[in-house]
């Protein structure tokens, strides 16, 4: 969130992102995905699902690159 507080006129984000936004979390994400699956299963398709966890993502980034960059 202090990021998104002190660069946050210049990030942009996709309106179907749920992280790093505030008073959207994984409820939201859940909810889509349980509602998005109902709804194709309810009109006879096929869903298949991948999933990405990118938690670590963040651990490769040079901090001090990152800080110098702000």
């Amino acid at each position: 969130m202090v990021l998104s507080a002190i660069c946050g006129d210049a990030l942009k984000t996709d309106s179907l992102q749920f992280g790093f936004k505030e008073k959207i979390g994984s409820v939201y994400a859940i909810f889509t995905l349980k509602s998005t699956v109902e709804y194709f299963t309810n009109m006879g398709s096929s869903i298949y699902v991948a999933s990405l966890d990118i938690c670590k993502a963040f651990d490769q980034v040079d901090h001090y690159k990152l800080y110098k960059s702000l």
